[in-house]
């Protein structure tokens, strides 16, 4: 045998399965619970006028990418 021979573990599979579940399980408490604490925006999300301010940016009837800011119907 080499260096690069697998190494046999006399290890129970249902016991590493059971810690990866408990791995994955501790991974989704984590994330529900930070998902849960986490506050709110502070402030009030801002509106425009007239579709965005887009004709006072200057945008033009062809462009690819809109000039204007984002209204409540591209959300």
């Amino acid at each position: 045998m080499g260096v690069w021979a697998p190494d046999l573990h006399p290890y129970n599979p249902y016991k590493a399965l059971g810690q990866l579940g408990m791995f994955f399980f501790s991974l989704v408490t984590y994330g529900t619970i930070i998902y849960n604490v986490y506050p709110e925006r502070p402030m009030i999300q801002r509106t425009y006028p007239y579709g965005g301010l887009k004709e006072e940016l200057g945008a033009r009837e062809n462009d690819i990418r809109s000039r204007g800011a984002r209204t409540e119907a591209e959300e």
